[in-house]
């Protein structure tokens, strides 16, 4: 990603859900701490139908699992 001057905001539409068929919104906020350290805040949201699947909160862990693993962040959730 390069460095950040300020913070940036990143929204993508996800698959979530059995098959994947429930559309998620997910927004990443990055936040520059100091000088080659910034901090991802994660929220994901998916409309529900009739199941409550909870396809928004999986994929927001599941996205913080693999960005803590691709960064090597030692705290993630924290």
């Amino acid at each position: 990603m390069g460095s950040i001057e300020e913070n940036e905001t990143i929204r993508v539409v996800a698959s979530g859900g059995v098959g994947g068929m429930n559309p998620v919104v997910v927004t990443a906020r990055v936040l520059k701490v100091d000088e080659g350290r910034a901090e991802i805040w994660l929220r994901a949201a998916a409309k529900e139908g009739l199941l409550r699947q909870r396809a928004g909160e999986k994929t927001a862990i599941r996205l913080a699992a693999l960005l803590s693993k691709a960064t090597g962040a030692e705290r993630a959730g924290e």
